[in-house]
């Protein structure tokens, strides 16, 4: 009876139950909907995110460059002793420009003085190193240490330019100061004796401003700052190569994911499979370290061999097919970098344009190689010749005023451009009078008025050896040559006997008086006498002294210095 009433009970209740679960009301799905988009509302919060905006610093490439200038520098090196590409750009941009380049100066006794000065300091070569540092770092720092007996630089030094430090506003002179290294540091506190040889060399109050760990200060009459600015205001210079570095990264980026892939070629991977796929062999843990051991043995063994059943199998795993195909990527790698270097592939592969379209291009790069050498050139002058020539007195005067004798820099053409044609056509035309000599000095690039300055230098120079043979003058008798005012040149076309010029006739006599006669005519109006520092007495006293015995000769006109 109670397990009758309570049955019917539960039973009751599970109908209850189930007539409410399969017969719900619309209201009610809808007053469960209400009451869950309520509970959402009030739990959930929306965060809004703001656009992201572009700015070239904040690229990813952007923020993988060096921020550092000794870090910027490092990669410079890097990439110029590492890259054959930027290797051979560079060497191009600072070796041609300065292909050959002498002395020039009115005063040939200056003149011999600064090319001696300047071989024994080696310019030739040195010049090279100062353009390879100032296109690999973008600037250069040459100190010139000055030879205190004989008033000339006795060697020049290419500072490190990590270590330099300037100052400079553009109201104010530059200070440059020398940073201690770790070397020179170490060489003033170490006590080997060879360091110690070392240190006795260096200036007592340099080793004050180490061990004080203080910057050196440079005098700015001795160190020179010859920068590759990118803006007129800047401080420091900047590398040529900076504007590759982005290219120069993705490159290695793809080379190096190549080199892995590449790896993968040489080392496959192995895998060996041991067991069916079914249930009717399943080794164990003991089995697959036998069959470890097993391979590695193999891999030694060339004569090894295995004999297995059907649930034994090995396969190598490899790169083959997995190469991405980055040829055409390379190569506009390739073209960006040449692009930023502002080279061709003429230069480093013997291959590119024709003459005709590249001859645009080529004329761009030589300017640019003009405008390189003026920089160099106005160091040379600057920081080079004109301290010495104040230190020698390399003075004259000119309308009462003290004026430095500062030789210049005598460049060779820069030539590029292969128009050989169009030379010898414009040679025949002004041979014909139909072109202008100064259009055919222009196609070869030389410079008309200084061409005629120098063929009137020769002509002067010729008469003046001839007139010092006593022999005619037999020179550029075509050319148009005005002789100065001031300077009145003999006739060297002889007397009528064919003899030099004298005070009677076209004879010299030698001796006392009575000497032979080598013309027929008169004597030369003096003797040659006993005393040689009597001089030379050209025609009847109206000549022009010659110099004394052992003496100097007489300095050219303007007062040149005595050397």
């Amino acid at each position: 009876m109670f397990r009758k009433t309570n049955l019917s009970k539960l039973n009751n209740g599970i109908m209850r139950r189930s007539e409410l679960v399969k017969q719900p009301s619309l209201e009610y799905y809808r007053q469960s909907l209400d009451r869950n988009l309520a509970a959402v509302a009030s739990a959930a919060t929306v965060d809004r995110m703001a656009p992201r905006p572009f700015s070239p610093f904040y690229e990813e490439s952007n923020l993988n460059l060096p921020r550092q200038r000794d870090e910027t520098n490092a990669w410079s090196r890097h990439y110029y002793n590492t890259d054959p590409l930027i290797g051979n750009a560079i060497d191009l941009h600072s070796t041609y420009p300065l292909s050959q380049f002498g002395v020039k100066c009115e005063y040939k006794e200056i003149k011999q003085f600064f090319d001696k000065m300047l071989d024994e300091l080696n310019f030739s070569s040195l010049i090279y190193d100062i353009a390879r540092e100032y296109m690999i770092i973008g600037e250069v720092f040459p100190y010139c240490q000055l030879d205190q007996n004989t008033g000339r630089w006795s060697e020049v030094i290419i500072q490190n330019p990590d270590y330099i430090e300037v100052r400079k506003h553009t109201l104010t002179t530059p200070v440059i100061s020398l940073r201690p290294d770790a070397e020179l540091q170490r060489i003033i506190t170490s006590t080997n004796p060879d360091d110690i040889a070392l240190r006795q060399q260096l200036d007592p109050e340099i080793i004050s401003y180490c061990m004080a760990g203080k910057s050196i200060p440079l005098d700015n009459q001795l160190i020179g700052h010859i920068a590759r600015k990118t803006s007129p205001y800047d401080v420091r210079g900047t590398s040529i190569l900076t504007r590759v570095f982005k290219d120069l990264m993705y490159r290695d980026i793809l080379r190096e994911a190549q080199f892995t892939i590449a790896q993968n070629h040489v080392t496959p991977l192995r895998i060996a499979t041991v067991g069916n796929q079914g249930d009717t062999y399943r080794p164990g843990s003991e089995d697959l370290m036998q069959v470890r051991d097993m391979l590695e043995q193999a891999t030694y063994d060339t004569n090894f061999t295995i004999v297995a059943h059907q649930g034994f199998d090995v396969k190598y795993v490899g790169a083959t097919g997995q190469i991405l195909p980055l040829d055409g990527e390379f190569d506009r790698i390739e073209d960006r970098i040449l692009t930023g270097l502002f080279i061709s592939k003429a230069f480093t592969h013997g291959e590119g344009p024709t003459y005709s379209n590249a001859s645009v291009a080529l004329e761009v790069l030589q300017q640019r190689y003009v405008s390189f050498r003026n920089v160099i050139e106005r160091w040379l002058e600057r920081k080079v010749f004109a301290p010495i020539c104040r230190i020698q007195d390399f003075a004259h005067y000119r309308n009462g005023v003290k004026e430095l004798i500062i030789p210049k820099v005598d460049w060779q053409k820069i030539s590029l451009k292969n128009n050989r044609e169009y030379q010898s056509a414009l040679d025949g035309l002004a041979r014909e009078n139909k072109v202008s000599m100064h259009s055919l000095y222009t196609a070869l690039d030389l410079d008309y008025n200084q061409e005629i300055d120098y063929i009137k230098e020769e002509v002067e120079d010729q008469k003046e050896i001839a007139y010092k043979l006593q022999t005619p003058y037999l020179g550029k008798e075509n050319i148009n040559v005005a002789t100065p005012e001031d300077e009145e040149l003999p006739d060297m076309t002889g007397g009528p006997e064919g003899g030099a010029p004298g005070g009677g006739g076209g004879g010299m006599d030698l001796g006392g008086g009575g000497g032979g006669d080598m013309g027929g005519g008169g004597d030369m109006g003096g003797d040659l006498g006993g005393d040689l520092g009597g001089g030379l007495d050209l025609g009847g006293g109206g000549g022009e002294a010659a110099p004394a015995a052992g003496g100097a000769a007489p300095a050219p006109a303007g007062g040149a210095p005595a050397i």
